[in-house]
């Protein structure tokens, strides 16, 4: 912990210290938590602050692209017709896109407090080089979504998080330190390609791309870009009572990094239950599981291990207006406690398809 602190006081180059703050690990994650707690004595602290909000935003799951509302053609009526049920999930992709030359934009808002760190309560971390500890951890994201239909079988999505962190703490030696930020970092597109659609099975496949705008707009800077490769399941909806239609739906991929040592095995499940043709609710587990296991330093009490990562998903959507507005609302909670974590992620938004 000495060598750490030693290298927080150092002249790090900016290059150096990006590449020892960018990794997904937990061990890195709680390495930087030590360097934001020296706060007042790093010389780089807007660097530190940049990429720990990077880093924090990685054990954030991303919306879906799949739009509320989606058409097909019909060829009897030489129309596009909309698919009678809305769907519900949220952070489940669905494999049906929403239609040649349909676009569906929407916004969305989500508060995270986070709570814990690896089952620590992160308002009571201890360390012989710290004293002790009391962080607040926030992020507010609002998330602006773009998706076009180029056929009837293709989309292409645009997402933009716009990203504002407040990340304080209070230690018994080094007193209260706080970073603020305002991000728009990173951005994502994603596609979506349908290559199968059955009454007993649908299928596509999809590609999510996760860039950091810093790089892209920094003449020289190496690129950090992340691509997660994915296949979207499901099978068409089952009136199963008058009042209720249920879709399941499977959602698997790897997250995969430059290096390949912080890519991650992503999956989902999802249950989608229409209670109507205005509202459907929805249910889902989300999984994620990080490639590196590498024994590292220990601090606050807690050593460098691999995150596997569960969230139960709980949200819907509602039609709000002539089959063009979409109203949804979602809260994730933790399943177990690995990586940061925080008690319940709640997020609202709205959707327009036209």
């Amino acid at each position: 912990m000495e060598r750490l602190i030693a290298v927080a006081r150092s002249s790090i180059t900016s290059a150096k210290l990006r590449s020892v703050v960018r990794a997904t690990s937990v061990g890195a994650l709680v390495t930087l938590l030590g360097l934001v707690a020296g706060g007042p004595v790093h010389a780089q602290q807007s660097i530190l602050s940049r990429e720990f909000t990077d880093a924090v935003f990685r054990y954030l799951p991303l919306i879906a692209a799949s739009a509320g509302f989606t058409y097909h053609f019909d060829p009897d009526t030489g129309a596009f017709e909309r698919e009678t049920a809305i769907a519900g999930q949220l952070f489940v992709e669905r494999p049906d896109p929403v239609g040649k030359g349909r676009w569906n934009l929407s916004l969305n808002y989500q508060r995270v407090k986070f709570d814990t760190v690896q089952g620590h309560d992160l308002n009571r971390l201890t360390d012989p080089s710290y004293g002790v500890l009391d962080y607040d951890l926030e992020l507010h994201e609002f998330t602006a979504s773009a998706t076009y239909g180029l056929s009837e079988n293709s989309e292409v999505n645009l997402a933009v998080p716009v990203i504002y962190s407040d990340f304080s703490s209070t230690s018994s030696w080094y007193g209260r330190t706080r970073q603020t930020n305002l991000e728009v970092d990173p951005i994502f597109l994603r596609g979506k390609y349908r290559l199968l659609q059955r009454d007993t099975v649908q299928a596509a496949a999809g590609l999510v791309v996760r860039m950091l705008t810093e790089d892209l707009l920094t003449e020289g800077a190496d690129w950090r870009v992340q691509a997660a490769p994915m296949l979207y399941l499901s099978t068409k909806s089952a009136q199963v009572a008058p009042w209720a239609r249920l879709r399941p739906y499977l959602n698997t991929g790897v997250n995969f990094d430059e290096d390949l040592a912080d890519s991650e095995a992503l999956w989902s499940i999802g249950l989608d239950c229409a209670a109507s043709d205005r509202f459907t609710a929805a249910l889902a587990v989300l999984g994620r599981h990080q490639f590196r296991r590498v024994k590292g330093l220990e601090i606050f009490g807690i050593s460098e291990e691999r995150a596997d990562i569960y969230d139960l998903s709980i949200g819907g959507r509602v039609n709000l207006w002539r089959d063009t507005l979409i109203a949804f609302a979602n809260a994730i909670v933790p399943l177990n406690r690995d990586g940061l974590r925080a008690d319940v992620i709640p997020l609202a938004g709205i959707e327009a398809t036209f």
